[in-house]
């Protein structure tokens, strides 16, 4: 289990030039999409609240930018 740092600026410096490949799963805030880049190997992506219309796009994207292997790319 990995826990996010408590701003979006923090847990952007914490993941910066990290890589997980082991991580399969992932339960993260639609705010910090920007992570995702972080876990090459995820498949499984969930969010822990239901996000704001605008940055659902936004999330998306960077899931199927950063995830290739999410299950929404099958």
């Amino acid at each position: 289990m990995v826990l996010l740092p408590c701003t979006l600026k923090d847990s952007e410096e914490a993941f910066a030039d990290h890589r997980y490949p082991s991580v399969r799963r992932a339960v993260l805030a639609v705010q910090t999409a920007s992570v995702l880049s972080c876990f090459p190997e995820v498949s499984d992506v969930h969010l822990d609240q239901r996000p704001p219309p605008d940055l659902v796009v936004k999330f998306v994207e960077a899931l199927s930018r950063h995830c290739p292997k999410s299950d929404g790319q099958k």
